[in-house]
Protein backbone atom coordinates (compact mmCIF):
# COMPACT_ATOMS: atom_id res chain seq x y z
CA UNK A 1 0.00 0.00 0.00
CA UNK A 2 1.24 3.47 -0.91
CA UNK A 3 -0.14 6.99 -0.61
CA UNK A 4 -3.05 7.48 -3.03
CA UNK A 5 -2.43 9.65 -6.08
CA UNK A 6 -5.64 10.75 -7.78
CA UNK A 7 -4.20 11.33 -11.26
CA UNK A 8 -6.03 8.28 -12.64
CA UNK A 9 -9.19 9.03 -10.65
CA UNK A 10 -9.36 12.80 -11.15
CA UNK A 11 -12.60 12.74 -13.14
CA UNK A 12 -14.31 10.43 -10.68
CA UNK A 13 -12.94 12.44 -7.77
CA UNK A 14 -14.45 15.64 -9.14
CA UNK A 15 -17.81 14.29 -10.31
CA UNK A 16 -18.52 11.58 -7.72
CA UNK A 17 -17.51 13.71 -4.77
CA UNK A 18 -18.41 17.30 -5.59
CA UNK A 19 -21.10 16.51 -8.14
CA UNK A 20 -23.32 15.04 -5.44
CA UNK A 21 -24.94 16.24 -2.25
CA UNK A 22 -22.40 14.52 -0.02
CA UNK A 23 -19.59 16.62 -1.48
CA UNK A 24 -21.60 19.81 -1.35
CA UNK A 25 -22.57 19.14 2.27
CA UNK A 26 -19.00 18.43 3.27
CA UNK A 27 -17.62 21.50 1.52
CA UNK A 28 -20.17 23.90 2.99
CA UNK A 29 -19.88 22.52 6.52
CA UNK A 30 -16.09 22.54 6.47
CA UNK A 31 -15.92 26.03 4.97
CA UNK A 32 -18.25 27.54 7.54
CA UNK A 33 -16.54 25.72 10.42
CA UNK A 34 -13.07 26.84 9.34
CA UNK A 35 -14.11 30.48 9.20
CA UNK A 36 -15.72 30.21 12.64
CA UNK A 37 -13.13 28.11 14.49
CA UNK A 38 -9.82 29.46 13.20
CA UNK A 39 -8.92 32.26 15.58
CA UNK A 40 -6.20 33.50 13.24
CA UNK A 41 -8.80 34.12 10.52
CA UNK A 42 -10.59 36.60 12.78
CA UNK A 43 -7.59 38.92 12.53
CA UNK A 44 -7.19 41.55 9.84
CA UNK A 45 -3.62 40.94 8.65
CA UNK A 46 -2.80 38.54 5.78
CA UNK A 47 -1.71 35.09 6.89
CA UNK A 48 0.72 32.63 5.40
CA UNK A 49 -1.32 29.46 4.75
CA UNK A 50 -0.31 25.96 3.63
CA UNK A 51 -3.03 23.92 1.92
CA UNK A 52 -1.46 20.46 2.21
CA UNK A 53 -3.17 18.10 -0.21
CA UNK A 54 -5.19 20.90 -1.76
CA UNK A 55 -7.15 18.72 -4.19
CA UNK A 56 -9.35 20.93 -6.36
CA UNK A 57 -8.32 24.04 -4.45
CA UNK A 58 -11.57 25.05 -2.77
CA UNK A 59 -9.89 26.06 0.50
CA UNK A 60 -7.05 27.80 -1.32
CA UNK A 61 -9.57 29.85 -3.28
CA UNK A 62 -11.59 30.66 -0.16
CA UNK A 63 -8.58 31.98 1.74
CA UNK A 64 -6.92 33.72 -1.21
CA UNK A 65 -10.15 35.66 -1.74
CA UNK A 66 -9.75 36.88 1.83
CA UNK A 67 -6.30 38.27 1.13
CA UNK A 68 -4.09 35.51 2.51
CA UNK A 69 -0.92 34.15 0.92
CA UNK A 70 -1.34 30.49 0.00
CA UNK A 71 1.03 27.62 -0.67
CA UNK A 72 -0.98 24.83 -2.29
CA UNK A 73 0.53 21.39 -2.76
CA UNK A 74 -0.79 18.07 -4.00
CA UNK A 75 0.82 14.87 -5.21
CA UNK A 76 -1.63 14.79 -8.13
CA UNK A 77 -0.53 17.03 -10.96
CA UNK A 78 -3.96 16.75 -12.59
CA UNK A 79 -5.83 17.90 -9.50
CA UNK A 80 -3.33 20.69 -8.97
CA UNK A 81 -3.87 22.00 -12.51
CA UNK A 82 -7.62 21.85 -12.01
CA UNK A 83 -7.20 23.80 -8.79
CA UNK A 84 -5.18 26.42 -10.65
CA UNK A 85 -7.82 26.61 -13.40
CA UNK A 86 -10.64 26.90 -10.85
CA UNK A 87 -8.92 29.81 -9.11
CA UNK A 88 -8.04 31.51 -12.39
CA UNK A 89 -11.67 31.27 -13.50
CA UNK A 90 -12.83 32.84 -10.25
CA UNK A 91 -10.27 35.66 -10.31
CA UNK A 92 -6.98 35.47 -12.26
CA UNK A 93 -5.39 38.09 -9.97
CA UNK A 94 -5.55 35.63 -7.07
CA UNK A 95 -2.87 33.50 -8.74
CA UNK A 96 -0.33 36.16 -7.73
CA UNK A 97 -0.93 35.16 -4.11
CA UNK A 98 -0.74 31.37 -4.53
CA UNK A 99 2.31 29.16 -4.98
CA UNK A 100 1.55 25.71 -6.42
CA UNK A 101 3.78 22.70 -5.76
CA UNK A 102 3.22 19.24 -7.22
CA UNK A 103 4.86 16.99 -4.65
CA UNK A 104 4.09 14.60 -1.80
CA UNK A 105 3.12 16.54 1.30
CA UNK A 106 5.97 14.83 3.14
CA UNK A 107 8.46 16.74 0.96
CA UNK A 108 6.80 20.16 0.83
CA UNK A 109 9.31 21.42 3.39
CA UNK A 110 12.02 21.19 0.72
CA UNK A 111 10.12 23.66 -1.48
CA UNK A 112 9.26 26.39 1.03
CA UNK A 113 11.04 28.58 3.52
CA UNK A 114 9.89 29.61 6.97
CA UNK A 115 6.74 28.61 8.81
CA UNK A 116 3.02 29.06 8.32
CA UNK A 117 0.33 30.71 10.43
CA UNK A 118 -2.28 28.16 9.35
CA UNK A 119 -2.11 24.70 7.81
CA UNK A 120 -5.14 23.19 6.09
CA UNK A 121 -4.96 19.39 6.18
CA UNK A 122 -8.33 18.20 4.93
CA UNK A 123 -9.25 14.65 3.90
CA UNK A 124 -5.63 13.63 3.37
CA UNK A 125 -4.62 11.54 6.40
CA UNK A 126 -6.83 8.62 5.38
CA UNK A 127 -5.16 8.39 1.96
CA UNK A 128 -1.64 8.00 3.38
CA UNK A 129 0.17 4.73 3.91
CA UNK A 130 1.60 6.13 7.16
CA UNK A 131 -0.81 8.82 8.40
CA UNK A 132 1.11 9.62 11.57
CA UNK A 133 4.33 10.23 9.65
CA UNK A 134 2.46 12.44 7.19
CA UNK A 135 1.10 14.56 10.02
CA UNK A 136 4.52 14.69 11.67
CA UNK A 137 6.12 15.96 8.46
CA UNK A 138 3.97 19.09 8.58
CA UNK A 139 4.68 19.98 12.19
CA UNK A 140 7.99 21.84 11.59
CA UNK A 141 6.20 24.01 9.01
CA UNK A 142 3.70 25.34 11.56
CA UNK A 143 4.93 28.24 13.64
CA UNK A 144 4.60 28.09 17.44
CA UNK A 145 1.12 29.33 18.27
CA UNK A 146 0.01 28.59 14.71
CA UNK A 147 -3.18 26.72 13.87
CA UNK A 148 -3.96 23.55 11.93
CA UNK A 149 -7.33 22.40 10.60
CA UNK A 150 -7.45 18.59 10.37
CA UNK A 151 -10.30 16.77 8.61
CA UNK A 152 -10.14 12.98 8.58
CA UNK A 153 -12.27 9.94 7.68
CA UNK A 154 -13.77 8.43 10.80
CA UNK A 155 -13.27 4.69 11.29
CA UNK A 156 -16.22 4.53 13.73
CA UNK A 157 -18.53 5.70 10.96
CA UNK A 158 -17.44 2.92 8.63
CA UNK A 159 -17.95 0.30 11.35
CA UNK A 160 -21.42 1.62 12.15
CA UNK A 161 -22.49 1.73 8.50
CA UNK A 162 -21.33 -1.86 8.00
CA UNK A 163 -23.35 -2.85 11.07
CA UNK A 164 -26.43 -1.25 9.53
CA UNK A 165 -25.79 -3.09 6.27
CA UNK A 166 -25.19 -6.41 8.02
CA UNK A 167 -21.72 -6.64 6.44
CA UNK A 168 -20.20 -8.32 9.48
CA UNK A 169 -17.34 -9.91 7.52
CA UNK A 170 -15.63 -6.53 7.16
CA UNK A 171 -16.01 -5.90 10.88
CA UNK A 172 -14.71 -9.35 11.86
CA UNK A 173 -11.73 -8.98 9.52
CA UNK A 174 -11.21 -5.26 10.33
CA UNK A 175 -11.28 -4.67 6.57
CA UNK A 176 -12.32 -1.05 6.12
CA UNK A 177 -10.02 0.15 3.36
CA UNK A 178 -11.39 0.94 -0.06
CA UNK A 179 -10.81 -1.30 -3.04
CA UNK A 180 -8.33 -0.40 -5.77
CA UNK A 181 -9.81 2.36 -7.90
CA UNK A 182 -12.35 3.21 -5.22
CA UNK A 183 -12.95 6.61 -3.66
CA UNK A 184 -13.20 4.97 -0.24
CA UNK A 185 -10.02 5.84 1.68
CA UNK A 186 -7.27 3.29 2.22
CA UNK A 187 -6.84 4.18 5.91
CA UNK A 188 -10.00 5.11 7.87
CA UNK A 189 -8.72 6.38 11.21
CA UNK A 190 -9.68 5.68 14.83
CA UNK A 191 -10.21 9.10 16.46
CA UNK A 192 -8.33 8.00 19.58
CA UNK A 193 -5.21 7.40 17.47
CA UNK A 194 -5.40 10.82 15.84
CA UNK A 195 -5.96 12.47 19.23
CA UNK A 196 -2.88 10.73 20.63
CA UNK A 197 -0.75 11.82 17.66
CA UNK A 198 -1.84 15.44 18.00
CA UNK A 199 -1.14 15.48 21.72
CA UNK A 200 2.32 13.96 21.22
CA UNK A 201 3.06 16.65 18.61
CA UNK A 202 2.15 19.55 20.94
CA UNK A 203 -1.06 20.27 19.03
CA UNK A 204 -3.99 21.19 21.26
CA UNK A 205 -7.46 20.54 19.85
CA UNK A 206 -9.52 23.71 20.33
CA UNK A 207 -12.72 22.65 18.55
CA UNK A 208 -14.29 19.44 17.26
CA UNK A 209 -17.08 18.98 14.73
CA UNK A 210 -18.66 16.08 12.93
CA UNK A 211 -19.04 16.47 9.17
CA UNK A 212 -22.03 14.54 7.80
CA UNK A 213 -23.21 13.27 11.17
CA UNK A 214 -26.25 11.52 9.70
CA UNK A 215 -26.47 12.05 5.94
CA UNK A 216 -24.48 8.91 5.07
CA UNK A 217 -26.87 6.81 7.16
CA UNK A 218 -30.09 8.15 5.62
CA UNK A 219 -32.39 5.56 4.10
CA UNK A 220 -32.00 6.77 0.53
CA UNK A 221 -28.21 6.40 0.82
CA UNK A 222 -28.51 2.77 1.93
CA UNK A 223 -31.12 2.01 -0.76
CA UNK A 224 -30.31 3.98 -3.92
CA UNK A 225 -33.79 3.31 -5.35
CA UNK A 226 -35.55 5.32 -2.66
CA UNK A 227 -36.06 9.07 -3.19
CA UNK A 228 -34.79 11.63 -0.73
CA UNK A 229 -37.33 12.64 1.91
CA UNK A 230 -35.68 15.94 2.81
CA UNK A 231 -34.36 18.93 0.92
CA UNK A 232 -30.69 19.83 0.84
CA UNK A 233 -31.46 22.97 2.86
CA UNK A 234 -33.16 20.92 5.58
CA UNK A 235 -30.31 18.43 5.65
CA UNK A 236 -27.78 21.26 5.98
CA UNK A 237 -29.79 22.78 8.82
CA UNK A 238 -29.81 19.52 10.75
CA UNK A 239 -26.17 18.74 9.98
CA UNK A 240 -25.16 22.09 11.48
CA UNK A 241 -27.37 21.48 14.51
CA UNK A 242 -25.87 18.09 15.35
CA UNK A 243 -22.26 18.66 14.23
CA UNK A 244 -21.08 19.53 17.75
CA UNK A 245 -23.48 17.33 19.75
CA UNK A 246 -22.66 13.89 21.10
CA UNK A 247 -23.18 11.06 20.34
CA UNK A 248 -23.89 12.22 16.79
CA UNK A 249 -20.57 14.02 16.34
CA UNK A 250 -18.54 10.88 17.06
CA UNK A 251 -20.41 8.90 14.40
CA UNK A 252 -19.93 11.45 11.63
CA UNK A 253 -18.34 10.31 8.40
CA UNK A 254 -15.58 12.91 8.85
CA UNK A 255 -14.22 14.58 11.96
CA UNK A 256 -12.98 18.16 11.74
CA UNK A 257 -10.60 19.15 14.51
CA UNK A 258 -9.08 22.60 14.79
CA UNK A 259 -5.73 22.63 16.58
CA UNK A 260 -3.22 25.11 17.97
CA UNK A 261 0.49 24.44 18.25
CA UNK A 262 1.75 25.22 21.74
CA UNK A 263 4.28 28.07 21.84
CA UNK A 264 7.03 25.70 22.94
CA UNK A 265 6.27 23.23 20.12
CA UNK A 266 8.98 22.45 17.59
Amino acid sequence: MTDRNFDELADRFETKLYGHWRGQIRLQLVTEALLQDANCLQQSQPLRVLDAGCGLGQMSLLLAERGHHITACDVSGILLERARARIAAANPELLQHIDFHCCPLQSIGAHVEGQFDLIIFHAVLEWLEDPRAGLQSLLPLLKPGGEMSVLFYNRHSIIFKNLLRGDFRRIDEQDFKGDSGSLTPINPLPPADVAAWLHAMSLTVTSQRGIRTFYDYMEQNLDKNKPAKASLDDIMRMEKKFSTLEPYRSLARYLLWHCRKTPEGI
